[in-house]
């Protein structure tokens, strides 16, 4: 029963990401209006944090995985991208899944660190450099807490961090 249960949110997550990335996050113009639905629904469902059981059906999860690597390259290309408004849906975005998945925070963070110093250091407007220092903040806040990670992304991160500011 449980087991069934355990499937049933994988499979719910990884169709919900689905949804989520191709109805709300398709276009850079109008990322910034599914923001709210989007933020809602990561935060509710949790759909980030989930992980893989020794017992878990392989198929299955590898759908879920392919959906999350969608989700996170997604987030990687707002983060970049030439609007403004999908840019601070980006920095909102890495905030959220850095918060929610300890395991995409050490796969991607180091990434995302550069991205959100990128940002600091450009003419953007105050808004968007609050929010990216706030996500940087909180990566650096959660960074502490791993040996591992202050290795690889708080010794090459702080010091451009400083110079940027």
């Amino acid at each position: 029963m449980e087991q069934q249960r355990w499937q049933q949110q994988i499979l719910r997550s990884e169709k919900l990401l689905t949804l989520l990335l191709s109805t709300y996050l398709a276009r850079d113009e109008q990322a910034h209006l599914g923001l709210p639905v989007v933020a809602g629904s990561i935060m509710a469902n949790k759909l980030l944090s989930l992980e893989r059981s020794p017992e878990e059906s392989e198929p299955l999860f590898k759908k879920y995985e392919a959906a999350v690597h969608k989700w996170v390259s997604r987030v990687n290309s707002l983060v970049v991208s030439k609007v403004q408004t999908a840019r601070m849906v980006g920095i909102s975005l890495i905030k959220q899944t850095a918060e929610q998945s300890w395991h995409l925070l050490l796969v991607n963070g180091t990434k995302w660190c550069q991205h959100l110093v990128n940002i600091l250091n450009k003419n953007e407007p105050a808004r968007t450099h609050r929010l990216a220092l706030a996500t940087l903040m909180s990566i650096l806040g959660r960074v502490a807490d791993s040996a591992e990670l202050q290795r690889e992304i708080a010794l090459t991160v702080v010091p451009k961090f400083n110079q940027s500011l």
